[in-house]
């Protein structure tokens, strides 16, 4: 990976993007506002940041740092990145650019663990990499985006496939897939839990709008021995490799997600 490449690939609101969402896992209510008010900021400037309509000034993102319960690591690569994004002249990016060459391993490392966080934290992630698996697909960004109404979200998406290299880019613009499935170890809970939210509405969603010949759902309510709950959960596992090696095939033709709930009422 190539130093400036990796910080191309990072930016500063992905780390407020990612705070806001650990807090919204841990209080399903906080809003926002409620995160503006934490970090001593406006609700309208850190929803234009996040939606990547303006940037901060470093004096500002010392004072959100102040906030904040990260690491100095984390706090010093915040602030390069920050000088990045508002270096206006080649003098001031090259200064800062010096900067981040000193810290080089750390954004590795950030790269990566921002990039498997926001992998397992949007449904779109996986989708798009068992899309590319689909012969015949027009492979191009634009065309990717629109296979899933993605927009600007999808462009992001590619992005961090690329940086857990599953996916590859030609030179031509063409995206293609490397490796199917991605192994991460130590996955905060709020990623995969905001995972399963997603795919849940999405399955809510594709109940109304898809015909029975495209999906199915079916459920059971039973009284059950507690301390086989173990057992349960294997045989669940197990099904789900079982059908993953039966649908991933060379013909497949469309991408599908299977979900499996088993939970007390």
């Amino acid at each position: 990976m190539q130093v400036d490449n990796c910080f191309d690939d990072l930016d500063f609101r992905s780390f407020l993007a990612q705070e806001l969402l650990v807090r919204q896992e841990r209080r399903p209510k906080y809003s926002l506002r409620a995160f503006s008010r934490d970090l001593g900021t406006s609700p309208s400037l850190i929803c234009n940041v996040l939606k990547n309509r303006r940037g901060i000034s470093e004096d500002t993102a010392y004072a959100i740092l102040e906030k904040l319960d990260w690491t100095n690591d984390k706090k010093e690569l915040f602030i390069i990145l920050v000088q990045l994004s508002n270096a206006k002249s080649p003098s001031r990016k090259q200064l800062a650019l010096e900067k981040a060459r000193n810290k080089q391993g750390l954004f590795q490392a950030l790269a990566v663990d921002i990039a498997s966080f926001e992998f397992m934290a949007q449904w779109y992630h996986a989708a798009i990499l068992e899309y590319l698996h689909i012969k015949g697909v027009k492979r191009d960004q634009e065309s990717i985006c629109q296979a899933f109404s993605l927009g600007k979200k999808g462009e992001a998406a590619l992005r961090v496939l690329l940086r857990l290299q599953l996916i590859g880019k030609t030179d031509d613009g063409l995206y293609f897939p490397i490796q199917r499935n991605l192994q991460i170890n130590d996955i905060p809970s709020e990623a995969i839990r905001s995972f399963h939210r997603q795919n849940l509405l999405r399955g809510s969603q594709a109940l109304s709008q898809q015909s029975i010949n495209e999906r199915h759902f079916s459920g059971t309510t039973m009284a059950i021995n507690t301390k086989k709950i173990p057992e349960y959960m294997r045989l669940i596992k197990d099904f789900r490799r079982q059908l993953q090696e039966v649908l991933q095939d060379d013909e497949c033709d469309s991408v599908y997600h299977f979900s499996a709930q088993f939970f007390r009422q």
